[in-house]
C-alpha cells in the first residue's frame, strides 16, 4: 500500500488527515515542522506527500520541501494546502516548485481524498 506524509502545524488537521488516510489502507506519517518531515522524508521514500505551505509565520517551508521531495525523489506526488486566496503568484510558485495540486482551506475530506487516489494511480501508472 502506498506510504503517505502529511506535514501541517495545525495538529487536529494531521490527526484528521492521517484518520483518514489510514482508514483507507495507506501508511500514514505525520510531521508538525519542516525539521521533523526532512528526517523522515531522507529516511522514507513516500508516494505522496500532503503538506501546509506555510508551517510557521514566515511560511514558504511547504514550497522548500517540495522542491526536496522533487529533486530526491521525483516520482513522489505532492499536494500543498493553502490557508490564503489563491493568487497568480501563489499559483506561478507553487508549480515552478512543482507541486501537483495546490487546494485552499478550508476543503472537503473526500476532495482531498480523491485527489490523493488520483494522483497515487497515476503515478503507480508513469512509474
Amino acid at each position: 500500500m502506498s506510504a503517505i506524509l502529511i506535514v501541517d502545524d495545525e495538529q487536529f488537521i494531521l490527526v484528521g488527515l492521517g484518520d483518514y488516510f489510514r482508514s483507507h489502507g495507506y501508511t500514514v506519517d505525520c510531521a508538525q515542522d519542516l525539521e521533523h518531515a526532512m528526517r523522515l522524508l531522507q529516511n522514507v521514500k513516500y508516494d505522496l506527500v500532503i503538506s501546509d505551505i506555510r508551517l510557521t509565520r514566515y511560511g514558504g517551508e511547504g514550497l522548500r520541501m517540495v522542491e526536496y521531495v522533487k529533486t530526491h525523489w521525483p516520482g513522489t506526488a505532492t499536494i500543498l494546502l493553502t490557508g490564503a486566496a489563491r493568487s497568480a503568484d501563489l499559483e506561478a510558485e507553487a508549480q515552478q516548485s512543482g507541486v501537483d495540486l495546490l487546494l485552499e482551506k478550508p476543503f472537503l475530506l473526500d476532495k482531498l481524498g480523491s485527489a490523493a487516489v488520483e494522483l497515487l494511480e497515476h503515478r503507480q501508472r508513469s512509474g
